[in-house]
């Protein structure tokens, strides 16, 4: 299955040259590919994947000069043969390792998680200043409103939960809702741009 990987690469960039290579085993939705112990190249293991990637490729490039910590950019992409093993993205190997709870944990520096924190807060800070209607508008992509989804979600709870709950638990849950739908921090939510 490499090879396959590779000749979808070099089938695209036939200048690349490719000295080593290796599969990364974590990937559960995408098979990822190490090129040169510098370069990530993600390939789709199912057909909905394509379409994800293909959205994750267009924000990664809309963000790329409006958030200050590294992210992938995809400097090699193939999206014409919309089939799983030949669709792909590439880009550098960021330096760092993923944030995973066990790696956390063991993080035994308070300055250390500070930094981590501070830079984890900068990124969503700079992420969530981007308009999601100025982006979904230049990238083509639906919005999604947080007011419309908080209010669909309490119908449903309404709908289809009420009638299995007590009375009086319907009624905190109505009063906890109506509180929080007609509170002025709901009321002043910004829509911004919804990467997931």
């Amino acid at each position: 299955m490499n090879n396959n990987f590779i000749e979808s690469i070099q089938s695209c960039y036939s200048d690349l040259s490719i000295e080593d290579f290796y599969l990364n085993e974590i990937g559960q939705n995408n098979d990822v590919l190490i090129v040169n112990k510098s370069l990530v190249f993600r390939f789709p293991k199912y057909k909905n994947g394509i379409i994800q990637l293909k959205r994750e490729t267009e924000i990664l490039k809309y963000i790329k000069g409006i958030v200050s910590t590294p992210i992938p950019n995809p400097i090699y992409q193939s999206f014409e043969a919309v089939e799983p093993g030949k669709v792909f993205t590439g880009y550098k190997l960021i330096d760092g390792v993923p944030l995973w709870k066990e790696s956390l944990i063991d993080v035994k520096s308070v300055e250390l998680v500070k930094r981590l924190a501070k830079q984890l807060v900068s990124f969503l800070v700079e992420l969530h200043s981007i308009s999601g209607e100025k982006a979904s508008r230049d990238l083509k992509l639906k919005v999604r409103n947080p007011s419309e989804e908080m209010y669909n979600l309490y119908d449903k709870i309404q709908n289809t939960l009420f009638p299995f709950i007590r009375k009086d638990a319907q009624k905190e849950i109505s009063q906890s809702f109506e509180s929080f739908l007609k509170g002025k921090a709901f009321s002043n939510l910004d829509i911004t741009l919804h990467v997931c």
